[in-house]
Formats: C-alpha cells, sequence, structure tokens
C-alpha cells in the first residue's frame, strides 16, 4: 500500500492542473453562421462547422468527444465531433425557433420559440426519446441551466422577465424563482458558491444568490448580452455580445471592476457560447504503473530474502561456536 501511494502521489504531483479551461466554443447566429472556437488566451480562432442557418445554443461534452448546437433557421438541433468532422442532425424538427441549449445526465435541452409552443425540449444525447414539450411555457423563453444534483432546471422567460424553475427529471412543478429579472437570454450555474448567473439583453450580466436575497448586476455598455458561461475555479464569468461591440467579454465573478474584451469578433453576431477543458491524455509513468509495483514488490521480497539468509547464516555460526 504504502508503494502506491508513493506512485500516485508522484502522478498526481506532476498532473497538469485542472484550473481554468482550455477552450472556448460560441455560435455566430447569422444566416450563414458557424460554430466556432479559439483558445483561451483568444488566440487559434478556427471554424468548427460552417454553413449553418442561425446557429445560436451550444454545448460540448465533458470528455470533448462532441459538440452539441442548435440550428434555429432550420429548427434542429445536431451534433459533430470535437474537430467538426461527422456532423449529424439529432432532431430534424423541434417544430420551433430552438436558442440556447445545455447538456446533463446523458440527455440535451433546449429553449424553443415562435413555433407550435414555447417550450423546452429534450432528447437523449444521441437524438432518441425526443419530448419538444418537455416543459410547455408562454412567452419568449431564454437559455437554461441545469442543477442535476438538486434535480432542477432553471430557464428564462423573457416575455414576462422572470426565471423560472422546474424539476429536471420530469418538468413538473414549474414555479417563478427570480422576478425582474429583465430580458433574460443565456444562463449559467455557480454550484460552488450557490449563485445564478444570466444575460439580459438589454445590456446587463447578472447573478443572485439560489438561496434567495437581491440581484446584482453589471452594466457593460457593450451591446446586447447573449451568451454567458463561468470559469468558476478562474474566477470570471464570461458572455457575448452581438450588436454594437461583437466580441466575448469577461469579468470578475463578483461584478466588480470592469470588463475587459477577450476576443473581438468584428461583423459575426455571437450567441451561445461554452468553455472547454482538456482532459489530460495518459502519461506513459501512468501505463508502466503496473511494472512499477512488480518492480517494488520484486525488489522488497529479494530484499526480505537477503535479511533471512543473513540471520540463518548468523543461527549456523551461534551454532558452530
Amino acid at each position: 500500500m504504502k508503494n502506491l501511494i508513493i506512485i500516485t502521489a508522484v502522478w498526481c504531483s506532476i498532473a497538469p492542473a485542472a484550473d481554468g479551461f482550455d477552450k472556448f466554443f460560441w455560435a455566430n447566429g447569422m444566416s450563414t453562421g458557424q460554430v466556432r472556437s479559439a483558445d483561451s488566451n483568444g488566440t487559434n480562432i478556427q471554424t468548427v462547422v460552417g454553413s449553418l442557418n442561425i446557429p445560436v445554443g451550444v454545448a460540448v461534452s465533458s470528455g470533448g468527444a462532441h459538440v452539441y448546437f442548435t440550428v434555429a433557421g432550420d429548427d434542429q438541433v445536431k451534433r459533430s465531433n470535437f474537430d467538426g468532422t461527422s456532423v449529424v442532425t439529432l432532431v430534424s424538427s423541434t417544430n420551433d425557433f430552438p436558442t440556447y441549449m445545455d447538456i446533463s445526465g446523458g440527455k440535451m435541452y433546449w429553449s424553443q420559440i415562435g413555433g407550435a409552443s414555447d417550450a423546452i425540449g429534450r432528447a437523449n444525447l444521441n437524438g432518441t426519446s425526443q419530448d419538444l414539450n418537455f416543459i410547455v411555457e408562454g412567452g419568449a423563453l431564454g437559455g437554461l441551466a441545469i442543477d442535476a444534483s438538486d434535480d432542477k432546471i432553471y430557464y428564462g422567460n423573457g416575455s414576462t422577465q422572470k426565471i423560472r424553475r422546474a424539476t429536471l427529471s420530469d418538468g413538473s412543478g414549474a414555479t417563478d424563482f427570480i422576478t425582474g429579472a429583465g430580458l433574460v437570454n443565456d444562463m449559467d450555474l455557480d454550484l460552488i458558491n450557490g449563485y445564478i448567473y444570466w444575460a439580459d439583453s438589454s445590456g446587463f450580466i447578472k447573478r443572485r444568490l439560489l438561496s434567495g436575497g437581491s440581484i446584482d448586476s453589471l452594466a457593460h455598455g457593450l451591446g446586447q448580452t447573449r451568451g454567458i458561461a463561468l470559469d468558476v475555479s478562474g474566477g470570471r464569468v464570461y458572455f457575448t455580445t452581438d450588436s454594437s461591440t461583437p466580441g466575448i467579454h469577461s469579468a470578475l465573478l463578483d461584478l466588480s471592476g470592469g470588463v475587459q474584451t477577450e476576443i473581438s469578433l468584428g461583423s459575426e453576431a455571437p450567441q451561445g457560447l461554452a468553455l472547454f477543458t482538456m482532459v489530460p491524455e495518459p502519461r506513459l509513468y501512468l501505463l508502466l504503473l503496473p511494472v512499477l509495483l512488480l518492480f517494488r514488490c520484486k525488489t522488497a521480497l529479494e530484499n526480505r530474502v537477503t535479511l533471512e539468509r543473513s540471520w540463518v547464516d548468523h543461527d549456523v555460526a551461534s551454532r558452530a561456536q
């Protein structure tokens, strides 16, 4: 056991840190839009999937295998590999205009507006078991956020300027959670510190404790706020604007201080935003762990045999005297 602890300690000490994130993903919501990505320092901007008819929501699987996104102009939800290959249509017709989305527990959830019904849709990550009316709600639905640990789903209603909450497992029990929230677009949860954050389209980033209290807000003056994503370990909230100053910007989690622009996006119309952290690949020394353990056991056994032989030699010599 001690040998295992020693080797594990070595692995932990040289493995990459898990703080922060590695990549931005966002939807450029134009009629000839794209899903785009960039490194966390704003460099290496790439088109992941192009020629999309108004993409809005975007989410990345925790392992980085797939990127999920809504295509509002075609009423579809699609998926691609992390590098943009193998684009698959998972939901061929949402009957509405699908916007922001989230994934959790092997399922994807999206807001849909302006068609047969204003609702939250749900399906498995492979597109099966579709429920286009998982939660039916009148009004212009905005973003949504999921707290699987508490079996809750939060979603915005721009028409009533409220944030609502319902049971995640079956969509029941929808109630008002925050009133006077403003024109709610995308949202995200900080479950470590107990806050809900949302993008107010009128030019604000807002937050409130999940337990209640007053709303904190930051007026950024950069145009309409669309997507939002949290880097809790890095202490910042990131958001997109798509009108007067298109780009990705950030502020401190407590909304104090100013706003800094991370990526200026010129003539783009950035919408949904996701942050992704790479999972470290197995290192050679981890693959050699069984060999190292065997070597340590072999060495310990040899030492024990040597010790036993020395005792035997000592005993024989003592008897000879």
